[in-house]
Protein backbone atom coordinates (compact mmCIF):
# COMPACT_ATOMS: atom_id res chain seq x y z
CA UNK A 1 0.00 0.00 0.00
CA UNK A 2 2.79 2.33 0.94
CA UNK A 3 4.68 1.59 -2.35
CA UNK A 4 1.21 2.18 -4.04
CA UNK A 5 1.10 6.07 -2.36
CA UNK A 6 4.30 6.52 -3.49
CA UNK A 7 4.05 5.58 -6.98
CA UNK A 8 1.12 7.55 -7.27
CA UNK A 9 2.46 10.77 -5.79
CA UNK A 10 5.60 10.63 -8.11
CA UNK A 11 4.07 9.79 -11.27
CA UNK A 12 0.14 10.59 -11.26
CA UNK A 13 0.27 13.85 -8.78
CA UNK A 14 1.48 16.11 -11.51
CA UNK A 15 -0.83 14.47 -13.83
CA UNK A 16 -4.23 14.67 -11.43
CA UNK A 17 -2.96 18.66 -11.20
CA UNK A 18 -3.12 19.13 -14.81
CA UNK A 19 -6.42 17.12 -15.26
CA UNK A 20 -8.21 18.63 -13.02
CA UNK A 21 -7.18 21.99 -14.48
CA UNK A 22 -8.50 20.53 -17.98
CA UNK A 23 -11.78 19.36 -16.42
CA UNK A 24 -12.34 23.42 -15.01
CA UNK A 25 -12.27 24.29 -18.66
CA UNK A 26 -14.03 21.97 -19.87
CA UNK A 27 -12.29 19.45 -22.14
CA UNK A 28 -13.85 15.70 -22.43
CA UNK A 29 -10.19 14.24 -23.36
CA UNK A 30 -9.33 14.91 -19.65
CA UNK A 31 -12.62 11.95 -18.11
CA UNK A 32 -10.99 9.04 -20.01
CA UNK A 33 -7.00 10.11 -18.78
CA UNK A 34 -8.27 10.61 -15.06
CA UNK A 35 -10.44 7.13 -15.46
CA UNK A 36 -6.68 5.70 -16.42
CA UNK A 37 -5.19 6.97 -13.42
CA UNK A 38 -7.56 5.43 -10.92
CA UNK A 39 -7.75 2.55 -12.85
CA UNK A 40 -3.90 2.10 -12.67
CA UNK A 41 -4.25 2.92 -9.06
CA UNK A 42 -7.25 0.15 -8.14
CA UNK A 43 -4.94 -1.87 -10.43
CA UNK A 44 -1.93 -1.81 -7.92
CA UNK A 45 -4.66 -1.88 -4.78
CA UNK A 46 -5.44 -5.35 -6.44
CA UNK A 47 -2.20 -6.76 -6.96
CA UNK A 48 -1.53 -5.96 -3.30
CA UNK A 49 -4.22 -7.46 -2.09
CA UNK A 50 -3.70 -10.67 -4.51
CA UNK A 51 0.18 -10.77 -2.91
CA UNK A 52 -1.37 -10.31 0.96
CA UNK A 53 -3.73 -13.22 0.38
CA UNK A 54 -1.23 -15.66 -1.63
CA UNK A 55 1.25 -15.14 1.33
CA UNK A 56 -1.26 -16.04 3.68
CA UNK A 57 -2.05 -19.28 2.56
CA UNK A 58 1.59 -20.08 2.20
CA UNK A 59 2.11 -19.20 5.73
CA UNK A 60 -1.31 -21.20 6.97
CA UNK A 61 -0.77 -24.16 4.72
CA UNK A 62 3.16 -24.37 5.68
CA UNK A 63 1.57 -24.11 9.56
CA UNK A 64 -0.41 -26.46 8.62
CA UNK A 65 1.73 -28.64 7.02
CA UNK A 66 4.57 -28.32 9.85
CA UNK A 67 1.58 -29.33 12.56
CA UNK A 68 0.98 -32.84 10.57
CA UNK A 69 4.30 -33.68 10.02
CA UNK A 70 4.80 -32.96 13.84
CA UNK A 71 1.98 -35.18 14.36
CA UNK A 72 3.12 -38.16 12.80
Amino acid sequence: MYNSILHFIENDSGETENLTATMLKGEKESHDRMLGIGGRLVAKLYEKIVDEIKESLTRKNGTLNSAMNQRD
